[in-house]
């Protein structure tokens, strides 16, 4: 199913140009979102898993939801830097500039997420460390 829309993707850029083509794999991904709305299927749960699994956690759906809005948030920032920097500067300063801020950045989101979520995981009694594994058992 992920080969189809590709290959549309590649046919109409090869036919036509990236514009035919980025309309293409835009058509087939709005078609799909209406074939769901008008056969009202729902979406499926998040990596198939059933109900009552993990993800139907209150917690576990508040971080992903807030860890989710970071990233966006991350993504928005490097976006808007980037074209902020584009339009000011210089094409090698341009590339310096983006490449370390966008590195720094993400960097920073990434340390956050996980910190965040080990806090998470402590609020709920899960204490997550990284290393080598010990055969001693922890008692609560």
């Amino acid at each position: 199913m992920v080969l189809a829309p590709l290959g549309l993707f590649y046919l109409l850029l090869t036919l036509t140009n990236l514009t035919g083509g980025l309309l293409a794999a835009l058509a087939w991904a709005l078609t799909a979102l209406v074939r769901r709305v008008v056969t009202r299927t729902p979406t499926p749960p998040c990596c198939g898993s059933p109900p009552g699994c993990w993800w139907s956690d209150l917690r576990v759906q508040r971080f992903v939801r807030r860890v989710s809005l970071l990233w966006a948030l991350v993504f928005l920032t490097n976006g808007v830097a980037t074209l902020w920097v584009l339009a000011r500067a210089t094409l090698g300063d341009f590339l310096m500039v983006t490449t370390a801020g966008s590195f720094t950045l993400v960097g920073i989101a990434a340390v956050v997420s996980l910190l965040w979520f080990r806090r998470e995981l402590r609020g709920g009694g899960i204490r997550l460390r990284f290393g080598v594994a010990t055969a001693e058992l922890v008692s609560a």
